[in-house]
């Protein structure tokens, strides 16, 4: 299994911000990710404006899984529209 870690930016404004955590943890504990740790980082200005959003909740998850796992969870995602943005990085 491989490390990773994954920065997510969430949309509060459509919906709250435990719906939003819930959704993603179940996300990974169905898909066989096993979170190590977790920070929340809080409210940001973004860099530009995504999805005609200038603030974007910003959260970060260290996990191991395989790389495989990763689709399935990357498919969630991409369709679950408060999650505005998040890049997947593997750590060495």
């Amino acid at each position: 299994m491989r490390k990773y870690e994954m920065m997510l930016i969430y949309d509060v404004e459509a919906k709250p911000l435990e719906e939003i955590k819930e959704f993603v943890k179940a996300s990974f504990s169905a898909n066989g990710i096993n979170v190590i740790d977790e920070k929340d980082i809080g409210m940001r200005d973004l860099a530009y404006y995504i999805e005609k959003k200038k603030r974007g909740y910003y959260y970060l998850f260290h996990f191991e899984t395989e790389q495989s796992n990763l689709l399935k969870v990357d498919k969630d995602f991409k369709l679950y529209k408060p999650i505005v943005r998040y890049l997947t990085l593997r750590q060495d």
